[in-house]
């Protein structure tokens, strides 16, 4: 009877030992599918942040030529700028030297148009003196004419009181 119910327990202990056995193996397929299942999720999500890196890394690399771009268009407008500002100045200066010459034309200019004012004045001068000695010939010829005949009668005078005093001096 101990022999039968040992052989029970046995069958029992074997039977329960097939279903832990069956459990376990089920427990272990299902890890093993959570497994996968967690893998996979896993991997996708790597397959995704590696495409969000990668695209990211492309942005970079983008942004990068963008600045690049950036620096030499500056650098070139701020070369092209003083190639302009250095034109512009040369320019100004030869503007200022025209400006300088004309000034300096304009001052000699000047000198010769005060200079021929003066010899315009010189010429009025003597104009209005040959005008004056014009006026004045006729005039003074007239007092020279009007002078003689005085000088005559003085002459005749005096030769009369010349020979009045002769004659006085005679009776004397």
């Amino acid at each position: 009877a101990k022999v039968e119910e040992l052989k029970k327990m046995l069958e029992e202990t074997g039977q329960k030992s097939g279903e832990i056995e069956a459990t376990l193996k089920a427990k272990e397929e299902e890890v093993r599918a959570r497994e996968e299942s967690l893998r996979a999720e896993k991997e996708a999500e790597i397959s995704k942040k590696e495409v969000e890196i990668s695209k990211r890394e492309a942005e970079l690399a983008q942004r990068d030529d963008v600045i690049e771009t950036l620096k030499r268009g500056t650098a070139e407008l701020k070369e092209l700028s003083a190639l302009q500002v250095k034109n512009k100045a040369e320019e100004v200066e030869a503007l200022i030297g025209k400006v300088r010459d004309l000034d300096e034309r304009l001052k000699e200019k000047e000198v010769e148009a005060d200079q021929k004012s003066n010899e315009l004045e010189d010429v009025r001068k003597e104009a209005q003196t040959h005008a004056l000695k014009a006026d004045l010939v006729p005039t003074l010829e007239a007092k020279v004419e009007e002078l003689k005949k005085m000088l005559e009668e003085t002459g005749q005078k005096s030769g009369e009181i010349e020979a009045a005093l002769k004659a006085k001096e005679e009776e004397v």
